[in-house]
């Protein structure tokens, strides 16, 4: 059986909203969702419904968690999703992280206790910047089911 896309999106929102997710998670978890299923990565899609409901349920994803900030340098970026949703969370993390390759060549950014992501190649940033400049990468450390021990520390040259 076949289905409109749009008439599905919202199927999919009405029960993640009945199952506890906020109206906002609902949509962006239902558009992924949705989204990997129509490009064909069926492993990250619709099927994935009732892990976030069970995920959501045992305590593993907490709807409406904020993000909150570790740690932060020029070209280094540490969150703790705090089980929060991964379409929800991982956006807003790519776009700080590119918004600092305007200034550094490399950026680093390490997200944990995070709820599963979908597809992470569906959260993309565009190559260049804002003023066209290369952008010439962002590493992304992410852990969907604990904790991430990370060291971000300045390394002294060595001295001869």
């Amino acid at each position: 059986m076949r289905y409109e896309i749009e008439t599905l999106i919202s199927f999919l929102e009405r029960l993640l909203v009945r199952a506890s997710f906020d109206k906002d998670e609902a949509s962006a978890i239902a558009k992924s969702l949705t989204l990997s299923e129509r490009l064909g990565y069926s492993s990250h899609g619709i099927a994935q419904i009732s892990r976030y409901i069970a995920e959501l349920r045992a305590g593993n994803i907490v709807s409406g968690a904020p993000p909150k900030t570790l740690h932060e340098t020029s070209n280094s970026l540490l969150v703790d999703a705090q089980l929060g949703v991964g379409q929800v969370v991982m956006p807003g993390v790519l776009r700080h992280a590119h918004s600092k390759l305007l200034t550094q060549a490399s950026v680093t950014a390490a997200v944990r206790n995070c709820g599963h992501i979908g597809r992470l190649g569906e959260g993309s940033v565009p190559s260049t910047s804002a003023t066209n400049r290369p952008a010439f990468g962002v590493s992304i450390a992410l852990n969907c089911f604990g904790p991430l021990t990370v060291t971000m520390e300045r390394i002294a040259p060595l001295e001869s």
